[in-house]
């Protein structure tokens, strides 16, 4: 048989494998479920953009490439999962035996052929963008693939004529747009790889790409999220059988087959819980798809650093409705959280929850700072208490604990601090010429300028001699000293 190999099969499951893709391939069918032969046009309902995948080439008229499939997905992730993010460059640098690996854990000659049929195309589909009738940006995901041909390293059998090679793989360039969207945080979402090597459905490959994302607001017990199973298939460019015991077999599958719809889909591990999946028929006789996201669970290791952490936020002097506040702000980590955990070696599948609880107690200021700390102290090997960090996932814990045990509330109300008391002094009851000139004083600020200019010349003519030299000295107070002797002055005056 002349087939091409699926990357569907796998060696043994993994998990815990997430990685960061954009964000409107997990809001819409941009990848088809099954090979196309032409290009697609495809609208995300959550941002209004149009995607155009294939069927136009911006250099050359006349080339109408394929769209993209859940194959070249596949590769693509494979590759952002090899990538270093914080290396500055956009190569990825690994073998053709670690590629192969790492996009569906299958090594091979006629593979690794297979393999980079796919990354080729990945250099020849361009996407255009659309948003209010203006292209956003329009790119390819690969630019180059580096490549060579070697002598074959085993003795080549005698019955076989032409040349044997070995294909052997140097790196591979993302795009300068491409690396532009994987370095936007706001257009990035994370994706389960190990899940997708996991499904073996092509049409179930397809749905998870963004079936969790629309379903992960209906939790089990409530509505679920619907969706034919007509308008899946037309979504993802799949073939829906025409007769209604082949949507069954589709569905439910057979006796000898082991893939199905419900089958690939239900249980599989999302970013925020567990997919649920059941289908029922309407009166129509339509068959509806019913999806839920269970709410993750807490491993048991993130179990106890989560009381601790709690336990500790109470202690330093919070308030349980200040920890309930703060839980209800618990959200996932983000991407950049999860490039810098994963550069300091910390095992997110045991410790997520654990750390999701520390962000939003910390604060995202001071989760930020204290992981990329631990990621200095990992990657450079600092000793911490005379020994090199053995445990780079129970170091990140602690150091989120120490923290939370050392941030004490601000005080609401103000500090008291005790001092003598001083005697008060009894209030003097004011005389009958005080309050007299008080009421002048205040009559003579309301006198206009020119009033106030005479009083203040009949003022200094008849000062005596002491207070002339304390107004010929031009100190500060001799403006006021000669405002106090006119508003005498009007004071006499009124008494006349």
């Amino acid at each position: 048989m002349n087939s091409e190999p699926e990357l569907v099969l796998a060696l043994k499951p993994v998990t815990g494998t997430r990685v960061i893709a954009p964000h409107d391939f997990c809001y819409a069918a941009i990848l088809a479920a099954t090979v196309q032969t032409c290009g697609r046009e495809v609208l995300v309902p959550k941002t209004g953009r149009k995607y155009y995948v294939g069927g136009f080439h911006p250099a050359k008229p006349d080339v109408y490439p394929a769209a993209l499939d859940v194959r070249h997905g596949k590769v693509m992730l494979a590759a952002i999962s090899k990538w270093d993010r914080f290396s500055g460059g956009r190569i990825v640098k690994c073998s053709m035996r670690e590629f192969c690996v790492a996009c569906a854990r299958m090594r091979g000659g006629q593979f690794c052929r297979h393999i980079y049929k796919l990354m080729d195309d990945l250099t020849k589909v361009y996407i255009r963008v659309v948003e209010d009738g203006k292209v956003l940006i329009v790119y390819r995901i690969f630019e180059e693939i580096f490549t060579s041909e070697k002598p074959i390293r085993r003795r080549d059998n005698k019955r076989v004529d032409d040349r044997q090679t070995e294909l052997w793989l140097s790196g591979i360039s993302f795009s300068a747009e491409f690396e532009t969207i994987l370095r936007n945080a706001e257009e990035l979402l994370s994706i389960r790889l190990d899940v997708i090597m996991n499904i073996r459905h092509p049409l179930a490959q397809a749905a998870y790409w963004y079936i969790p994302a629309a379903a992960s607001h209906f939790q089990p017990g409530g509505e679920p999220y619907k969706i034919g199973l007509a308008t899946l298939c037309k979504q993802v460019a799949y073939n829906l059988p025409s007769s209604r015991k082949h949507q069954l077999r589709l569905l439910e599958g057979c006796k000898g087959r082991t893939t199905s719809l419900i089958g690939d889909l239900d249980g599989r591990e999302t970013n925020t819980g567990t997919l649920q999946c059941s289908f029922r028929e309407n009166k129509d006789g339509e068959f509806i798809l019913l999806f839920w996201v269970a709410p993750r669970k807490t491993p048991v290791e993130a179990a106890e650093d989560m009381g601790q952490m709690k336990k500790a936020f109470l202690e330093v002097g919070h308030t349980e409705q200040q920890l309930a506040q703060r839980i209800r702000n618990r959200g996932p980590l983000s991407n950049f959280h999860r490039g810098i955990l994963q550069k300091a070696g910390v095992q997110l599948e045991k410790a997520e929850c654990a750390l999701e609880l520390a962000r939003c107690l910390m604060g995202e200021g001071a989760f930020n700072s204290t992981i990329s700390e631990c990621m200095q102290a990992v990657t450079q090997n600092w000793p911490i208490g005379g020994k090199p960090i053995e445990n780079p996932t129970g170091f990140v814990i602690n150091e989120c604990l120490r923290y939370i045990k050392s941030d004490r509330p601000k005080s609401e109300s103000p500090i008291s601090i005790k001092t003598k008391a001083v005697p008060r002094k009894a209030k003097e009851t004011p005389s009958a010429e005080d309050v007299q000139w008080h009421k002048a004083s205040a009559e003579f600020l309301q006198l206009d300028e020119t009033t106030k200019n005479q009083f203040l010349q009949l003022a200094d003519q008849e000062a005596n001699e002491i207070d002339r030299s304390i107004l010929d000295r031009g100190d500060t107070s001799s403006a006021q000293h000669l405002q106090r002797l006119a508003t005498y002055r009007f004071l006499q005056v009124n008494r006349r």
